[in-house]
């Protein structure tokens, strides 16, 4: 699970076929976003590998980065402002403009050349789900756009703030929705109902090739577990399961969809939020990572208490791809194959949040022997890499465990695999590695030791060797980050600023690209990819999880995550950095 602080609430209600609301007919047709060089950002991971590199970047540089400042022109000051909305996704970036959503539930499409709006749009408008229409909260997005062509693609996170006792009252206020808006005007060209459970949210940036669009499903449930329905009745959890849903880019109909859990009482979870998938258009493949699973039957449980092997006790949870790496068919959603990385996980809320709650409010949610909750908080990345001096096509992604994972692309079979640091509720691993063939490059939060910072690190693609580790420079761990909230308490610090470097990174060009939740000092970093080397800083005065887009000489980056996590601070500013502010 991604945690979430606020609004734990969310679910129940079995799941049905979401069925495409078509608007417009659209008359775009969809570019596939190749994994060849291209001078945009159009997703998450910039590419179908998401691989979160820019390949034709020559303007910045390791020998020139320490010179980057906001860009004079652009907004003020260098920074576009939001008017009060955290901006923690990466943004996407086409020849024009640069395309973003915010906390306070705008999507703005902002003009690169001098940071003015083109247009903004609020999510719920478009969705409904808002209070004039009686819901309990403005619908919004979180994930970065996908473009492909003249469509913009992003999904909605009402799931975050509805409650059961409202949606079983209000059935057309709830759900996920996926959103196809035209990026030249911002008109609604069609949406499409993903999922119809209360708390489904759409975290993921979807990923485009073709006339298609691949996007995960993940959900909010997880957190109600330790929360009442009205009249002090304890929530019985849970419901809801993960999967991955394709799209016609041009009207938004479900083309299909896959289930990464058996549809059978007691399962649930296995939700699909990290970052972005991979496609390899010749393997036919579409690559996606899972969560952990929120509850399983008692008689699975069971069997996997008894079972005394690792193997053993993955073979007692048969069809149920939780912490995995999966690869499915593109044109038909059929599982390839799938790569478990623990051999049980099942948790929710009520097992405990470390710092917040000991749990147990709602005696029977958290499962016997409940797991670590080390979701893939990551999407895989596709790279080749020398496996026994042969050049082979693999795929890797990190885990809240701490552990990187690279497996042949053919057949899921584990290659290597690298403990880079502690494992926590919130990494580990999460939100997005980077990789420029030459080393992956990972972000540890370190949130199991709230006493030592986070890092980043390099990792060799063949063997999993950590290459160099870099320490998050800024200050402000502990008592200075109390200043910022009163009567916060050590452990509290530890889940907001303790592991800071919790945010995707990006590669481009000999430099990578990391930022941090701590807003005391320095909290955007650029290294040097072959050293680590911290070659510039930036004080952005907010906590940041965004990660940086880079394309043409400038770097694109947002800040701000209060809206997700209290104990971190608000930022409603998307920075355009170029060399010496030109």
């Amino acid at each position: 699970m991604a945690i979430r602080f606020l609004n734990m609430r969310r679910v129940a209600r079995p799941l049905s076929l979401a069925a495409a609301t078509i608007l417009a007919a659209s008359a775009f047709a969809a570019t596939a976003q190749g994994s060849s060089p291209t001078a945009t950002w159009p997703t998450g991971g910039q590419n179908l590998d998401n691989s979160r590199s820019q390949p034709m970047e020559n303007t910045i540089g390791s020998a020139n980065v320490a010179n980057l400042a906001p860009k004079s022109g652009f907004a003020t000051a260098g920074a576009f402002s939001t008017g009060g909305g955290d901006v923690s996704a990466t943004p996407a970036v086409d020849v024009n403009r640069v395309y973003f959503p915010a906390s306070n539930g705008k999507l703005f499409a902002v003009n690169r050349s001098n940071g003015s709006v083109a247009w903004s749009l609020d999510i719920a408008d478009l969705t409904g789900i808002k209070p004039s229409n009686g819901a309990t909260g403005s619908d919004y997005a979180r994930a970065t756009p996908a473009l492909a062509g003249q469509v913009l693609i992003i999904g909605t996170q009402s799931g975050k703030f509805q409650t059961p006792d409202f949606a079983a009252a209000h059935p057309d206020l709830k759900g996920a929705y996926v959103l196809g808006i035209d990026k030249a005007t911002g008109a609604l060209l069609w949406k499409t109902k993903v999922d119809d459970h209360f708390a489904a949210i759409v975290t993921q940036s979807a990923q485009v090739y073709g006339n298609t669009a691949f996007v995960g499903l993940a959900s909010n449930e997880e957190a109600f577990a330790n929360q009442d329905l009205s009249g002090g009745i304890p929530y019985t959890c849970c419901t809801f399961r993960g999967k991955l849903v394709a799209l016609d880019v041009k009207t938004g109909q479900i083309k299909w969809q896959t289930y990464m859990l058996p549809n059978e009482p007691g399962y649930s979870g296995d939700a699909i939020w990290g970052s972005t998938p991979a496609v390899d258009p010749q393997r036919n493949s579409v690559y996606v990572t899972t969560g952990n699973n929120y509850s399983l039957p008692a008689d699975r449980i069971t069997c996997v208490d008894e079972a005394t092997t690792f193997e053993a006790k993955q073979a007692c949870l048969p069809g149920n791809q939780f912490d995995a790496i999966v690869s499915l068919n593109m044109k038909t959603g059929a599982i390839n194959w799938s790569y478990r990385a623990l051999a049980s996980d099942a948790w929710n809320t009520d097992c405990g949040l470390p710092g917040f709650s000991e749990g147990g409010t709602n005696p029977g949610n958290c499962p016997t022997d409940a797991g670590p909750d080390y979701d893939f908080g990551q999407g895989p990345m596709l790279l080749k890499a020398k496996i026994g001096g042969k050049l082979t096509d693999v795929v890797g992604a990190g885990e809240k465990s701490g552990d990187f994972m690279m497996l042949n692309r053919d057949t899921g079979a584990l290659l290597w695999k690298t403990h880079v640091g502690p494992g926590g509720l919130t990494g580990g691993l999460q939100w997005g590695s980077a990789t420029d063939g030459k080393r992956v490059y990972v972000a540890e939060s370190n949130s199991a030791n709230p006493s030592v910072r986070g890092y980043w690190s390099a990792l060799n693609p063949a063997t999993g060797a950590e290459l160099w580790r870099t320490y998050d420079p800024g200050t402000g761990i502990g008592g200075e980050a109390c200043a910022f909230f009163p009567g916060c308490t050590w452990s509290q610090v530890g889940i907001a600023f303790g592991y800071s470097a919790q945010g995707p990174v990006s590669v481009a060009n000999g430099v990578v690209f990391a930022c941090s939740l701590n807003p005391v000092g320095a909290n955007m970093v650029a290294m040097d990819a072959a050293t680590g080397a911290i070659k510039w800083t930036f004080a952005s005065g907010s906590s940041c999880l965004g990660g940086a887009a880079i394309v043409n000489g400038t770097v694109y980056w947002g800040t701000g995550y209060r809206s997700f996590a209290p104990l971190t601070t608000a930022g409603d500013k998307l920075f355009a950095f170029t060399l010496n502010g030109q």
